[in-house]
Formats: C-alpha cells, sequence, structure tokens
C-alpha cells in the first residue's frame, strides 16, 4: 500500500514537470498566417512595384519603428532577432504608443503564442 502511494505521489509531482516540457512552443507555419493577417499590414513594407518612390516603403508601424531605432535595430519585426516571446505577447495583447490592443476574439491566446514563436524563431545571422 505505501508502494502504491509512493508511485501516485511521484507521478503527481512530475507530471507539471512532463506537461511543461512537452508543450509545443507554437506553429510557426500558423504564426507566419495570423501574423500576416493581424501585424503584417502595420509593421510590413511593400514590395519592389517598379514605380519611383514606391519600393521599400515602410508602413506605418515599421516607420515608427525605423524613426524610433535609428538604424540600431531593423524596423521589420521579421528581421529582429532580439524580440522575446512573453515581449511580444504583452505588446501584442496590451498595446503601446500608437498601436492598440489586441482582444482575445482577435488574436486568441494559442494564435498569440504561435505569432511570439514565428517573431522569435531563430534567424541566419546577417552577414
Amino acid at each position: 500500500m505505501k508502494r502504491v502511494a509512493l508511485v501516485v505521489s511521484l507521478i503527481a509531482l512530475a507530471a507539471p514537470v512532463m506537461s511543461q516540457a512537452a508543450a509545443p512552443a507554437g506553429s510557426l507555419d500558423n504564426g507566419k498566417l495570423v501574423y500576416e493577417k493581424w501585424c503584417l499590414p502595420c509593421h510590413g513594407s511593400r514590395v519592389d512595384t517598379g514605380f519611383p518612390g514606391t519600393s521599400n516603403a515602410l508602413y506605418p508601424g515599421a516607420a515608427a519603428l525605423a524613426v524610433k531605432y535609428k538604424g540600431t535595430q531593423p524596423p521589420l519585426l521579421t528581421d529582429r532577432t532580439n524580440l522575446t516571446a512573453e515581449l511580444v505577447k504583452t505588446v501584442v495583447r496590451n498595446g503601446i504608443s500608437a498601436m492598440p490592443r489586441s482582444r482575445k476574439t482577435e488574436i486568441n491566446d494559442a494564435e498569440l503564442g504561435d505569432i511570439a514563436a514565428y517573431l522569435t524563431q531563430k534567424k541566419p545571422k546577417s552577414k
């Protein structure tokens, strides 16, 4: 009887650790899709259209970051290498400066985790 109680106790203690280790880090593919839907319209840039004055034009959020960081950080969030999942989640959920907060009815918690995984994935170092 004591062995059964000991085994049950050990399983109960290990369960939270095992579930945290098995938790997925977020879907990069879904993170990209959600980012493109909700974030890219403000934090992206235009593609090269071939028309004078329109190539490499930054959208408002990216332009604001370009002004803020004055070349010390990339203005496009997808080019950043110093973002943390916690920062991404906090800013998306609460907003910052002119960026509005995102409600859970717009971006649910799973999608928010996917965006954070997408933006914080390891990127190759630039040359």
